[in-house]
């Protein structure tokens, strides 16, 4: 049996299951909304802090993304906008809302290769990804998938961003960012798909592999060729 090590309380969390409002940053700064609040709790000293508390007629929060840098978070709201702030400064980053959609937006990834791009989805009203640039809040691009948005997430090593959908397909696309051209689509579950998650074990293996190169046949070479087609691109199923 596990037992926890923290217990942190979290009242007036919203309980809804295609609500995206818990995420873990590099600087291992855990950011929790709660209601209309977002706060940000310090793992290495177990502080809590209050970042910002919206409007009711704005909210509830619908989901919070942290950006890799550690210090941008992303924060979706009930009445379709996105407000992007500094957690360090504890500021709103100028004054910036991004205000396209047209439903809640429960979807939102940071760009790991590009810090100033940020991707978003909306609800079941919107069924829109949109693309910003957080320097001036402008949209970049947007592709209507068709389907509820419910999690976004781009692929660590190159341009593709893989979504996960709800009503009415409840599909998982695989997407060529920026040209947006659907490289795959999954459409083999029932109800929504509500999280994923990329491989951890893609560098182990590439380790791996580089020891398979001395002494080699041209046969095994065809062989790690596939596996690697097959395995180390994080999304490929």
């Amino acid at each position: 049996m596990q037992i926890s090590e923290i217990k942190l309380d979290a009242p007036d969390i919203v309980d809804g299951y295609y609500l995206n409002l818990l995420d873990w940053g590099s600087s291992n700064v855990l950011t929790i909304a709660l209601g209309n609040t977002v706060y940000p709790w310090d793992g290495s000293n177990g502080s809590t802090s209050e970042l910002v508390t919206i409007d009711d007629e704005d909210g509830p929060v619908t989901s919070v993304n942290c950006a890799p840098d550690g210090q941008h978070i992303a924060i979706g709201m009930n009445n379709s906008e996105v407000q992007l702030w500094d957690s360090t400064a504890n500021r709103q980053i100028n004054g910036i809302s991004l205000e396209e959609h047209t439903s809640a937006v429960k979807a939102l990834a940071w760009c790991p290769f590009q810090s100033n791009l940020l991707a978003s989805g909306g609800g079941g009203d919107d069924r829109c990804i949109k693309f910003w640039n957080t320097h001036t809040g402008a949209c970049l691009n947007f592709v209507d998938t068709g389907s509820q948005v419910c999690a976004l997430l781009w692929n660590k090593n190159k341009g593709e961003l893989l979504s996960s959908h709800g009503f009415s397909q409840n599909q998982l696309t695989l997407w060529k960012y920026p040209s947006m051209g659907k490289m795959a689509e999954f459409t083999c579950h029932a109800s929504r798909v509500l999280f994923m998650a990329q491989m951890v074990a893609q560098w182990q293996l590439q380790q791996q592999m580089k020891h398979l190169n001395s002494g080699m046949s041209l046969g095994s070479r065809k062989w790690q060729n596939l596996l690697q087609k097959q395995i180390l691109s994080p999304y490929r199923m």
